[in-house]
């Protein structure tokens, strides 16, 4: 291994160091990329655009719909009105309050008028009667699952349809709409719901290019790793000597094996063609 400590071999470490280095560097810039990516907005607020043109009738929400400011137009209905429980807001744990409001068509959709810390909405807070417009964002129908729906009546486990279609009996559009502002004015009493715009994983085409790149990188280093080991092993198999032979290196003397040695009481044979050796005499036989 002492070959590995000169020059040569230092050199070629450092330079897979930093080579490795740089990649994984590389790699978790491009993944911070997309992370950038999948949170930050695109660009300015798009004006408020009708319902029908992002979630029509009998059809499934889109992804590049979320977080759209839209404009819809009806009545609320007076009869069903609930509470979502375990809403955080300001650091206190309430209730978002949901409507329906009933468009044109005859179908509904789930509008979150705000949020109040009371589980029981004042005759204040309650829908305002006739026609109403109101802006928000649109956002996807949270996760309806069968296991959390154990809540008081007037009370929803989660913002979805599919908690409400069983009650009404009108069809409802996918999705639910975050109240941003209303005409005439919401009642006072409920806070308005944060709610996020719309961001670039609506276009996921940049978002999964750096995360292919990301892993690029990655790749990268790792081929790099696997090549320095490669080298090192092939350098050390041919410095290693082949069985058999001697580590002294070139030039050195051949070493012969020790003859073994004479077992007790035998006679040494004679070694032909040297000096006072007895002749062979014939025995006469023959």
């Amino acid at each position: 291994m002492r070959q590995l400590l000169t020059p040569r071999w230092l050199a070629l470490t450092v330079l897979a160091l930093v080579l490795v280095g740089s990649f994984a560097w590389l790699g978790r810039w491009q993944l911070d990329r997309a992370r950038e990516l999948q949170q930050a907005p695109v660009g300015p607020d798009p004006a408020p655009v009708s319902l029908n043109s992002l979630d029509p009738a009998q059809a499934a929400l889109s992804g590049a719909a979320t977080g759209r400011l839209v404009r819809v137009s009806g009545q609320y209905d007076p009869v069903h009105t609930f509470v979502v429980p375990g809403r955080t807001q300001s650091g206190k744990n309430g209730y978002w309050v949901v409507a329906i409001m009933r468009l044109a068509d005859g179908n509904g959709v789930l509008v979150v008028r705000g949020w109040t810390g009371s589980a029981t909405i004042p005759a204040a807070q309650a829908v305002p009667p006739g026609a109403v417009t109101v802006v928000g964002r649109l956002q996807q129908a949270e996760a309806s699952d069968s296991g959390s729906g154990q809540v008081p009546d007037g009370q929803l486990p989660s913002v979805s349809p599919v908690w409400v279609l069983s009650a009404v009996g009108y069809p409802l559009r996918d999705g639910f709409v975050i109240l941003r502002a209303q005409t005439p004015p919401a009642a006072a009493g409920l806070a308005l719901v944060p709610s996020p715009r719309a961001s670039a994983v609506s276009v996921p085409g940049f978002y999964l290019q750096h995360l292919a790149y990301a892993v690029l990188w990655w790749l990268f280093a790792a081929f790099v790793v696997f090549f320095w080991f490669r080298v090192v092993r092939d350098e050390v198999s041919q410095q290693r000597p082949p069985p058999g032979t001697s580590s002294a290196g070139p030039g050195a003397a051949p070493v012969f094996a020790d003859p073994p040695a004479a077992e007790p009481g035998a006679r040494a044979a004679p070694v032909a063609g040297i000096a006072g050796s007895a002749p062979s005499v014939p025995d006469g036989s023959g």
